[in-house]
């Protein structure tokens, strides 16, 4: 984390918006600012962009291009609206006690790219000369060269114009670790000048990027979800990966925590089966971090977008699995303990069952996930004061639980739902 970063940055609940889908008869934002309450309603308060500016044409991918192959940099994509729209959807998340992020994608601008032209020496080159990129499947876009300082300059002054113009509140910087650490720091610093309890959150995954960032993603612990997932390994090992990650980590280091988003498969299409989907889920949601939703999600959602073409709105029609993800987002909104607690992680390999343990002071939640599929018995370490009885409140069903308490211990019988259990704790 930044050495200014506070701990209400884990109050964030994220919500990932595609701004073209939502682009027919070029109203996105207008659109966008029509979905805000249902976001609201879901539990989410910050709503993530992916780019909205021109895209470029000159070895353009797909029907329309890749939103990170960005023209110009000062402007928006005329396909999804105008600046005035942009900054009336800002403005009315706000008045919902909403924030805005925008993607910020300072490592490269597209091939045709006006400063490109302008500023060739601020590319990157090959060894032969020639405007290059680090990732060669980038082949839609030119690196940037930060040893020019000039380009530097220039960069924050794009940053700084879309907060001193449209008010927004954070941003996602694209691959941040692609672009040198100094730079951020500086742009960090700079546009604490003008904009207090600015969010930055980080695409690169390294502890380093918390010098100048808030928030970094998952990407080290969600690969080892997918090694899991894949068969590489047991669940054992992808737990005890988090507990290391969590041990290493700062109070207040940030991690955004995600089962997809633009750039991963549909997990509902990943996993198949709607318990465990559930008990991923929920997983997630009470490990400490921000979570984060993306597009179509909480529909339960099987289609990747085409990030490099204009797909169309789904028409979403599954609720159940909305309300079990809005039930425990609003949760986790009135609960200190989900967003502040400390963390542990308990596994049973051969069961297939986790539990998560979030404690702050006296109060406590546990998370019970079964990833088996079958019913499975889970021990409880309880403490209690007077009672042979623990008293618990179980928050996907909103029902209680009194659960018998023998030498400190408690049973509970887990069958495809996961359990998301508060109580007042006596140890």
């Amino acid at each position: 984390m930044a050495h200014d970063t506070n701990e209400t940055i884990f109050d964030l609940s994220i919500y990932e918006i595609f701004p073209r889908i939502y682009a027919e008869e070029r109203n996105a934002f207008r659109r966008i600012s029509e979905f805000l309450p249902l976001l609201k309603d879901l539990g989410v308060n910050a709503v993530w962009l992916m780019p909205i500016h021109p895209v470029g044409e000159l070895h353009r991918k797909g029907s329309y291009g890749s939103p990170y192959a960005i023209q110009d940099f000062f402007e928006i994509d005329d396909f999804l609206g105008t600046k005035q729209e942009f900054l009336q959807m800002v403005r009315f998340a706000h008045s919902l006690g909403m924030k805005v992020f925008m993607d910020m994608v300072m490592n490269h601008c597209a091939c045709d790219a006006p400063i490109a032209k302008k500023h060739p020496e601020w590319l990157l080159r090959d060894h032969s000369n020639r405007f290059s990129r680090k990732v060669a499947d980038w082949s839609d876009v030119y690196d940037l060269n930060y040893a020019n300082h000039a380009l530097s300059d220039y960069m924050i002054k794009v940053m700084k114009y879309w907060i001193e113009e449209f008010d927004v509140d954070g941003f996602r910087c694209d691959v941040a670790d692609l672009v040198p650490l100094a730079f951020w720091m500086r742009a960090r610093h700079e546009i604490s000048l003008i904009k207090k309890g600015f969010v930055w959150l980080s695409e690169g995954h390294g502890d380093e990027m918390y010098q100048a960032f808030d928030v970094t993603y998952d990407y080290d612990g969600f690969t080892q979800f997918l090694l899991y997932l894949n068969g590489k390994f047991g669940l054992d090992q992808y737990i005890r990966y988090l507990n290391h990650q969590n041990s290493r980590l700062s109070a207040n280091a940030a991690k955004l925590r995600f089962l997809e988003n633009h750039d991963q498969e549909r997990f509902a299409r990943l996993i198949g089966d709607r318990g465990l989907l559930r008990n991923w889920t929920a997983f997630y949601i009470m490990l400490k971090g921000i979570p984060l939703v993306y597009d179509g999600q909480e529909y339960c959602s099987t289609k990747k977008l085409d990030i490099f073409g204009t797909p169309a709105p789904e028409d979403w029609k599954e609720n159940q699995f909305r309300d079990f993800i809005k039930n425990l987002l609003r949760f986790r909104k009135r609960s200190r303990v989900m967003r502040y607690g400390q963390m542990s992680l308990q596994v049973d390999n051969k069961n297939d069952t986790v539990l998560v343990t979030r404690r702050l002071g006296k109060h406590e939640v546990i998370g019970a996930m079964n990833f088996s599929g079958k019913d499975r018995g889970i021990t409880l370490g309880v403490e209690t004061e007077t009672s042979n009885y623990a008293h618990f409140l179980e928050h996907v069903s909103n029902t209680p639980y009194h659960l018998k308490v023998t030498n400190s211990k408690a049973q509970l019988l887990l069958d495809s739902q996961p359990m998301v259990l508060s109580r007042v704790s006596y140890r």
